[in-house]
């Protein structure tokens, strides 16, 4: 579904090719993006906006009025033609986020109260800004404008219009920005290869290219397993000792041929290794056995399911105990009980209880007379 929001950048380029365009923004009234005909004191001409059909005012949201201030810009149609997004490109500029709030910078006494999580809209462009140019990206709202959006993913007028490309676009401009870009690298995969010390321009990389803290010390094995990627951390012990151990993330730079671990594991305590090495103990595989613990149960349908497992074994054991404790006592009145006092679908108890019963009914009574 469209999220009709996006950024539209423009820069010195587009002006050289479209003269008439302007980086700078005009202030302007909600009725300037109506035609003349449904609002006289309109600016906006001949040329195209949001309500281009529109007969009055009578579009406008309840609340607004005519004469409102905004801020529009004017981008010729062939411009817009050219950068626009398409409407199937909508449905992936934007989104929305929900993220912890806690060790994130806020705004004091706004967004660090109640709830510690979240919501922020995420909106993306689909232009990216050239080096040493200016400028300038509006956040604008294309809803209403799908018969002026390219229809192909490449640009170019939407199919079948019948719109005049030398006249203008006019947008209402939520909010916008303008800075030039430096040229510095900023690529998913230039940042990737900066962290293997690679230099500027050069192809080849550092030597040890792993994710490390820096170690100047003489100690081999300390450094052999900082340069393993493991970092020390200070622990807790259920003792209430203090102790330092190390500690590793899910991606190892080396080959694990086995884990010295059997399984299934119980506790996080049983995922301890000791380092013989050093004589500390590594807590990566117990943390990653308890994150995956504490993801399992987020998910309710598993813990659900654990649950009722769990409950469902140890009904299993406590029949089991029960059925033997009666077994050893009650011997003789089992061997007695025949299958019509016993139906299946009781437990022992039931059915020895019943045996007792049905003995103690068959007994006369000795306060009868005989």
């Amino acid at each position: 579904m469209p999220t009709w929001l996006t950024v539209l950048v423009f820069d010195e380029d587009d002006v050289a090719a479209f003269p008439a365009l302007s980086l700078e923004l005009k202030n302007a009234t909600m009725g300037d993006l109506f035609p003349p005909a449904a609002f006289n004191a309109s600016t906006l001409g001949a040329n195209y906006s949001y309500f281009e059909d529109a007969t009055d005012t009578s579009d406008l949201d309840i609340g607004d009025q005519p004469t409102d201030g905004i801020v529009v810009i004017d981008v010729p149609l062939e411009l817009f033609w050219q950068i626009a997004p398409t409407v199937d490109d909508l449905s992936l500029l934007a989104h929305v986020r929900k993220v912890s709030l806690i060790n994130k910078p806020t705004i004091p006494g706004v967004s660090d109260l109640g709830e510690p999580v979240g919501s922020f809209s995420i909106v993306f462009g689909n232009r990216l800004p050239q080096t040493g140019k200016k400028t300038l990206a509006c956040l604008v709202s294309l809803e209403e404008l799908q018969p002026f959006l390219p229809t192909d993913e490449n640009g170019g007028p939407p199919a079948g219009n019948k719109f005049d490309g030398s006249k203008f676009l006019r947008l209402a401009v939520l909010k916008s920005w303008t800075f030039f870009s430096t040229g510095e690298s900023a690529t998913f995969v230039d940042q990737l290869l900066q962290l293997n010390g690679r230099a500027a321009g050069s192809q080849t990389d550092a030597v040890n290219t792993n994710l490390r803290l820096p170690y100047a010390g003489s100690n081999v094995v300390a450094r052999n397993a900082l340069n393993m990627g493991y970092v020390p951390i200070n622990t807790s012990l259920r003792t209430d000792e203090k102790t330092v151990s190390w500690y590793r993330g899910p991606l190892a730079p080396f080959l694990i041929s086995q884990l010295s671990l059997s399984f299934p594991i119980s506790s996080a305590d049983q995922a301890v290794v000791f380092d013989p090495t050093t004589g500390m103990l590594d807590q990566s595989l117990a943390a990653a056995w308890t994150l995956g613990r504490m993801i399992a149960l987020q998910d309710s349908t598993f813990s659900t399911a654990l649950y009722n497992w769990k409950r469902g074994l140890t009904q299993q054991i406590v029949n089991a105990i029960e059925q033997q404790i009666i077994s050893e006592k009650f011997p003789v009145v089992l061997a007695a009980t025949t299958a019509t006092t016993r139906p299946s679908t009781q437990t022992l108890l039931h059915k020895t209880i019943q045996t007792l019963v049905n003995q103690a009914n068959s007994k006369p009574n000795p306060d009868e007379n005989t």
